[in-house]
């Protein structure tokens, strides 16, 4: 690091109390925070937002990465740890949603969107979740489900491609239910069995499950995750804020609720 850039590091941080830092713990947060942008202008690196002064977001979340710094993570573990403080509390993340299923009002004021993989055990016991959730919020929610077939998974790209064909016939949920039902088994023969018994056009279904035209929109939901810092499936965004709390529907109401009250 050059003398300037150590010099510059080294000017104070107004609201924000580096004395309990070793020196080295205070240059790597710094420079930590010199790559983000502020919260309030995002023309402005962290610092000069900082230094600025006018911003109380920034210097609440640089107090943060300060405590995290204290606590002892460094290198890595204190990037991921400080992004993931500054995603959840200040990016908007935004996603297609062309062509994707959902359940509710496009224009409910509260949009949910949900990643899953259907070979993800958690992701099977979303049913009753949802269900509650559009139970509390009625025509207010839209739920919209995106796919993020895990790399472990070696059948979930496949079956999302399969779900999302199933939703060109109108049957997205109930084809979603009986794959998460037999997520030991979703081999092309398994599935092509799905949709034989559940009554669905099987040459048209077989079209679409190959067509290049789904398999990109697997491909743009997977990167989309990626891109909205997803780090498991399920994942939930509210309104394109990212939730990683529990998975009850009490908490992830709780975090809804911030979202229509605008915190």
């Amino acid at each position: 690091m050059s003398p300037l850039l150590l010099a510059l590091l080294a000017l104070p941080l107004p609201g924000v109390d580096l004395t309990a830092l070793e020196p080295a713990q205070a240059e790597a947060l710094t420079a930590l925070l010199a790559t983000g942008p502020c919260p309030c202008d995002p023309a402005l690196d962290l610092i000069s937002c900082l230094r600025r002064e006018t911003c109380p977001p920034a210097v609440a979340f640089a107090a943060e990465a300060v405590a995290l710094t204290r606590g002892g993570l460094k290198g890595e573990a204190l990037a991921d740890a400080v992004v993931d403080i500054y995603a959840d509390r200040f990016l908007r993340f935004r996603f297609s949603v062309e062509g994707r299923p959902s359940l509710g009002p496009s224009d409910a004021p509260i949009q949910l969107v949900v990643f899953l993989d259907h070979q993800c055990p958690h992701c099977a016991l979303l049913a009753p979740i949802l269900e509650d959730l559009r139970l509390r919020y009625g025509p207010r929610l839209r739920i919209i489900f995106k796919h993020y077939p895990l790399r472990f998974h070696l059948q979930a790209a496949s079956a999302a491609r399969a779900a999302l064909a199933a939703h060109r016939q109108g049957r997205y949920a109930e084809v979603s239910a009986r794959l998460f039902a037999q997520q030991a088994d979703l081999s092309e023969g398994a599935i092509l069995g799905v949709m034989a018994e559940l009554g669905l056009d099987v040459p048209r279904f077989q079209q679409d499950w190959a067509s290049e035209e789904i398999k990109a929109m697997v491909r743009q939901d997977a990167q989309e995750g990626l891109d909205a810092l997803l780090d498991g499936t399920p994942m939930f965004y509210a309104n394109g804020v990212r939730y990683r709390g529990p998975r009850t529907p009490q908490d992830i109401a709780q975090f809804i609720d911030k979202r229509i009250d605008g915190r």
